[in-house]
């Protein structure tokens, strides 16, 4: 009796040590808001295994639809990738009404703040409960944001990314995608001589579910631009 006893509790906790190797760091906000929308929103099965390493997953964009998605439905934990613009109340206002409402959605102005004003006091916040990493795509800043999701990958958690270069098309058809997420390979690798593991996220409609594919890696036996091909071919063909 005592010896099942002990075996159940030995259980118990190898158990309870599995699923504490995902690290959890999604604030409150984060847990409640995806809980909410989950309420009045399809529900997506999230047939997806917790990252037993880091790893950086990939998925569609698709105007949002897509990142709303798997954002809603992931079961652990994944620092996303998001335009710094969104990172204040005030730069996340001046976007959606400067542009996305006014420019791109063409309501009158006197319309367009009241929806800009509700998608700031929402997003801001998220931002920082999400724990996101600030995105800029161009230029010397672009390396900053590499180096804070490589400081996130370092540290044992995971991140992903919406990398479509047209964000807001709904198409089946994958247009081109922003490259430059692959450099984290050279960064992690140079720190830990470890390839990192990409993973591509798939939304499939019909069925509601999110399944991933099988794990994408760096070889090292090519030539870092020549591999580097072959990883942008590999990635698109599993989106």
């Amino acid at each position: 009796m005592k010896k099942q006893t002990l075996s159940a509790t030995q259980n118990a906790l190898t158990t309870l040590g599995t699923k504490d190797e995902t690290p959890r760091f999604f604030g409150i906000y984060y847990r409640v808001l995806k809980k909410l929308v989950n309420l009045f929103t399809a529900k997506y099965h999230f047939d997806v295994q917790p990252p037993t390493s880091p790893c950086v997953y990939i998925c569609r964009h698709k105007n949002t639809k897509g990142a709303l998605k798997v954002m809603k439905s992931l079961t652990f934990d994944a620092h996303p990738f998001m335009l710094s613009v969104f990172q204040s109340f005030k730069s996340t206002f001046k976007q959606f009404y400067g542009y996305t409402f006014t420019k791109r959605f063409k309501l009158p102005k006197f319309i367009a703040f009241f929806p800009a004003f509700f998608c700031a006091l929402v997003i801001a916040p998220l931002y920082k409960s999400s724990k996101a990493i600030p995105t800029h795509r161009k230029g010397a800043k672009a390396l900053t944001t590499l180096k804070t999701a490589n400081d996130y990958l370092l540290q044992g958690e995971s991140v992903i990314i919406f990398p479509d270069v047209d964000y807001v098309s709904e198409s089946d058809t994958v247009g081109d995608i922003y490259e430059g997420f692959l450099y984290l390979e050279k960064l992690y690798y140079n720190k830990t001589f470890k390839h990192l593991e990409f993973k591509v996220l798939k939304i499939e409609e019909k069925s509601k579910k999110i399944t991933e594919s099988e794990p994408l890696k760096f070889s090292g036996n090519l030539d870092y631009k020549d591999e580097f091909k072959l990883m942008v071919f590999k990635i698109r063909n599993n989106m």
